[in-house]
């Protein structure tokens, strides 16, 4: 079963590429101070994790689905 996942918009790497392998994966989850991006590779591709980089309504980039809020204690 494949699913087509709608988008919100684009995200554009800055000083980092996103993360879509399971180490890069594992070591974001210590940065939950930071807002993090969920990504995804191609229109039915491996679904990541991105920080920073810029947002776009629309644009080249990878297809934006969410964004996760810094957490504080």
């Amino acid at each position: 079963m494949t699913t087509d996942l709608s988008h919100l918009g684009t995200w554009s790497p800055g000083a980092e590429p996103a993360a879509f392998d399971a180490g890069a994966l594992a070591a974001a989850i210590t940065r939950v101070r930071e807002p993090a991006h969920v990504v995804c590779e191609g229109a039915r591709g491996r679904l990541g994790v991105a920080f920073g980089g810029q947002l776009t309504p629309d644009g080249a980039g990878y297809p934006l689905l969410g964004t996760l809020p810094a957490l504080y204690p």
